[in-house]
């Protein structure tokens, strides 16, 4: 009887797992990515958490945006990661904004224009 019932509940488990891989929607990808310039230094910016308005197909939000900063600083390197925060605007597929970076070795905030494309809906 114990048999039976070990049987039946891993068959049960078993087809509700191949139920739900069935009906899982598929992955996604969605945020943004834009290219932003202070003068100085280039970003390539990755959408992040943020606060989004939406209203009649445009967007506007306040996110916080991991970024690699491009910028010759020697005796670091090209490439350092960086975050920043920052005011955009999306419509349809073209996003615009002001981030501002703080750069830690410099104790500095800087602030960049970015163009951007968004992914996903």
């Amino acid at each position: 009887m114990k048999n039976l019932l070990l049987v039946v509940l891993t068959a049960g488990a078993f087809y509700g797992t191949l139920q739900a891989q069935q009906t899982a929607p598929r992955a996604t990808l969605t945020g943004m990515v834009a290219a932003a310039t202070d003068g100085r230094a280039a970003y390539l910016t990755f959408g992040g958490p943020g606060i989004k308005w939406s209203r009649s197909g445009t967007d506007v939000g306040l996110y916080m945006l991991p970024s690699l900063r491009m910028y010759a600083d020697r005796p670091r390197p090209f490439v350092t990661p960086a975050l920043g925060a920052g005011l955009f605007v999306r419509r349809k597929k073209m996003v615009a904004g002001i981030p501002a970076y703080y750069v830690a070795a410099q104790q500095r905030w800087y602030v960049a224009g970015a163009l951007g494309i968004a992914l996903g809906k």
